[in-house]
């Protein structure tokens, strides 16, 4: 039987009582109404004081009981937005009860709903492991929003003892990258990295690290660095194909186009080739120009052009008329398998984006506890409850929705330019053969490199077998794969790869 069925049974009565006239004290008539066991009169009885704009002075600890009774009902995440408010009307009244309201919202997965409240809430005088998860709440609103200074002054009061100081750490190394202070942000996130396998706090945790330092060694241009860490993120990760693909970059940032012409044969399997990754179709293009292999350069950019061209049509017929509520419906749509408005590739990343999927699960509470909530519709309690929810339903579908129409546009502007500016790469590679064809003209030899003859030459180890590439992928192979090639260019015709 579904829970909201037996709802009436544990709320209490339901009929009109008549409470005793007002008395001095202010919640008077609240706490006779719990004497008697009349829960849902309580409720109403501090709703009339929320109502009352002259007992202002009191609406923090009203919403405070208003959320205890909410969780009696088990409304929790109703009740979680009466903390919200609680804070919100009277922050330091209901210093006591932050810690709970915290709790609660880490339990429900909407630690996001307390943070515009805790952004400017650090200076409540709580006891210190309050305020480390306070001041990570308001860091991560703070960089959320892009205040970057005041998220690291923010973080600076996470007790390094407290439980979350990991977390603190790993989002000072986030913050300080994106200010672009990539050496400095390497400390803290390698900080996290120990600190949270000395607490168990699982593999995402550890690959979201792994692939945050890759990040910051590549912001800093130390490229060897780089793809060390891009390596260590594990093959069973989420973040594994990305790691791979920006760790292709790594390797032709230091002109290492074997490295990345191997790290690219992940995306080129048929594993992920429905994943939308245009830029590792570009760069792969980019290397064998590089390396002067034109005919080789030629066919990838034919078939970039081929496969996308049908795919930005396809994002320029979805983006028109994609506000937030079409972008959450599209994101919803993909996690859960169904027919997308946008390419399904462009919206994969959000079948495992955390924050969408925990909006997800937020919504489907919500509307569970709005289900439950017309059981005692006649009750103004039940009225305010359900506005708080569906108020930060709406919110939610807006923020997320937002997100979604922002990867989509974005596909849509960068394939855009990609498909221009390939065409420009087409005349420099037509230049750059031509350039060759000239030198051989005149010396009488066209440079090319020995592919078959260096394959020979490989030195291998006793309990390891080389042989040719010949087309066929394994999927416990890719990400092992070895590309040995020579440029077919002379060093001095060769092109640039900072020019990329």
């Amino acid at each position: 039987m579904p829970r909201w069925l037996i709802f009436p049974v544990f709320l209490g009565l339901f009929g009109p009582v008549h409470l005793a006239a007002a008395s001095s004290e202010p919640f008077a008539q609240v706490e006779e109404a719990l004497s008697k066991g009349q829960k849902t009169q309580a409720a109403d009885a501090l709703h009339e004081i929320l109502n009352d704009a002259s007992k202002s002075e009191l609406h923090g600890q009203a919403w405070v009981k208003l959320a205890e009774l909410l969780e009696s009902f088990d409304m929790r995440y109703a009740a979680l937005l009466a903390y919200v408010e609680a804070i919100r009307a009277d922050a330091n009244g209901v210093k006591d009860h932050v810690g709970a309201a915290l709790d609660l919202a880490v339990e429900l997965g909407d630690e996001r709903a307390l943070g515009p409240v805790l952004a400017d809430k650090v200076g409540l005088e709580v006891d210190d492991a309050t305020r480390s998860r306070i001041a990570l709440q308001a860091a991560r609103h703070n960089a959320q929003d892009g205040n970057f200074g005041v998220a690291l002054g923010v973080l600076m009061l996470v007790k390094n003892d407290d439980p979350s100081y990991a977390e603190a750490e790993a989002l000072r190394g986030v913050v300080l990258a994106q200010q672009g202070r990539y050496n400095d942000a390497l400390a803290p996130l390698l900080t996290a990295q120990a600190l949270g396998e000395k607490a168990g706090k699982g593999a995402r945790f550890r690959n979201v690290n792994t692939l945050n330092v890759a990040r910051s060694y590549f912001g800093a241009e130390n490229f060897p660095r780089a793809v060390e860490y891009y390596a260590k993120v594990e093959r069973e990760s989420d973040f594994w194909p990305q790691a791979w693909f920006e760790k292709a970059w790594a390797h032709f940032r230091y002109e290492d186009m074997n490295g990345t012409l191997a790290a690219l044969m992940v995306h080129e399997s048929p594993f992920y080739r429905s994943w939308h990754l245009p830029e590792a179709d570009l760069l792969r293009a980019f290397a064998y120009f590089s390396m002067c292999k034109f005919n080789d350069a030629t066919r990838s950019i034919d078939e970039f052009e081929e496969h996308y061209k049908p795919i930005h049509e396809q994002l320029v017929t979805a983006t028109q008329g994609y506000d937030a509520a079409a972008g959450w419906n599209d994101g919803l749509a993909a996690t859960r398998g169904e027919t997308t408005r946008a390419p399904f590739g462009v919206l994969r990343s959000f079948t495992r984006d955390e924050r969408f999927l925990g909006a997800r699960d937020t919504l489907e509470r919500a509307d569970d506890e709005l289900l439950r909530l017309q059981n005692v519709a006649t009750h103004p309690f039940s009225q305010r409850a359900v506005a708080l929810v569906q108020a930060r339903r709406e919110a939610l579908i807006a923020t997320e929705g937002a997100r979604v129409v922002q990867r989509v546009e974005q596909a849509r502007d960068e394939l855009k330019d990609m498909l221009t500016n390939i065409q420009i790469t087409r005349v420099d590679l037509l230049q750059f053969e031509a350039q060759q064809l000239e030198r051989a003209s005149q010396t009488g030899v066209l440079e090319q490199g020995d592919r078959i003859g260096r394959l020979r030459k490989m030195r291998k180890q006793r309990d390891a077998r080389v042989w040719p590439w010949q087309g066929e992928y394994w999927a416990d192979e890719v990400g092992y794969y070895q590309v040995l090639a020579r440029p077919d260019c002379p060093e001095d015709l060769r092109p640039s790869t900072q020019a990329r």
